[in-house]
């Protein structure tokens, strides 16, 4: 079988992208196996990504929207994940520019069961707004990491985040994200399915701006390392800083890479719902990759 992909990333959470609409739900599982995605996502054997996404085209609609995708989101270790945020918006990207729901600017997705909705911000589907829900109250808890204390702040929006703010610039420029995010992700406080690991910087006056500023570096698992960005992430800090820091409800964070995630808050009688992300999607190539060549 030729598999046909578009690889894309999410201000360099890069994502193997393919069209999964001839497939049922039964089939995807059969076909990509989790062997398989690791395989793909292998960055020396196969095409190389942080993550597989599968979509389908559904004929269903929700209460707000006419037309409806179903992402199918998979770890470069093969195993699922609800969620996605840099990957969700590559998947209305993807759709968009393949002309796959209708050239629609505004698509829901099916993911996991959970519906989040998507807009198309400019012709070219390469800046890209989701909403993601609040799934999991945040709560603080104290940690100790190499005989020092932290605040770190687990919850979720859209995939469980522990959330950590470093005192300077100068920590969290040499931090050993792989070592710290690793220990916070398998902390029998976040056990049995661990967490992400974010860890954030903001100056002293920073949150009395506008639209404040903060620098943000994420460990993610089923990757197992440190990635370029994480929209979760993003949308998870925005939610702590909001709550725990009385942050305005409009936040630009900055990724490892350096490209900005825009965050916008959405409250319901000073609940925290959820938030509106918009960020960037590019296409890096297309290809076709043969499975009879596999090792």
């Amino acid at each position: 079988m030729d598999f046909h992909f578009t690889k894309m990333h999410g201000a360099g959470n890069d994502f193997i992208l393919a069209d999964a609409s001839a497939l049922s739900p039964v089939e995807i599982e059969e076909f990509f196996s989790q062997e398989r995605i690791a395989f793909l996502c292998d960055r020396h054997l196969g095409i190389g990504g942080d993550g597989l996404i599968l979509v389908r085209t559904l004929s269903r609609r929700s209460k707000n929207f006419s037309v409806m995708g179903e992402m199918f989101y998979f770890n470069s270790d093969g195993g699922s994940a609800a969620m996605c945020g840099n990957g969700l918006r590559c998947a209305a990207s993807f759709v968009w520019q393949k002309g796959l729901l209708q050239k629609e600017r505004k698509v829901c997705f099916l993911s996991a069961g959970l519906e989040a909705e998507t807009e198309i911000l400019d012709e070219y589907g390469k800046r890209v707004k989701i909403q993601l829900d609040v799934t999991e109250e945040f709560k603080e808890y104290a940690v100790a990491f190499e005989g020092k204390k932290y605040r770190v702040f687990k919850g979720a929006a859209g995939v469980p985040h522990a959330v950590t703010v470093l005192e300077n610039r100068e920590e969290w420029n040499t931090l050993d994200v792989k070592k710290f995010g690793a220990f916070l992700r398998y902390h029998p406080l976040f056990a049995p399915d661990g967490a992400n690991a974010d860890f954030l910087f903001f100056r002293g006056g920073e949150k009395q701006k506008k639209i404040p500023e903060i620098s943000i570096r994420t460990y993610e698992r089923g990757v197992e390392e440190e990635t370029l960005c994480c929209g979760t992430g993003c949308s998870s800090s925005a939610v702590v800083l909001r709550k725990f820091f009385s942050f305005p409800e409009k936040l630009r964070l900055f990724c490892r890479k350096g490209d900005e995630i825009d965050i916008e808050i959405i409250e319901e009688w000073n609940i925290l719902k959820g938030v509106y992300l918009a960020g960037p999607a590019e296409t890096v190539f297309s290809g076709t990759l043969s499975f009879e060549d596999e090792k």
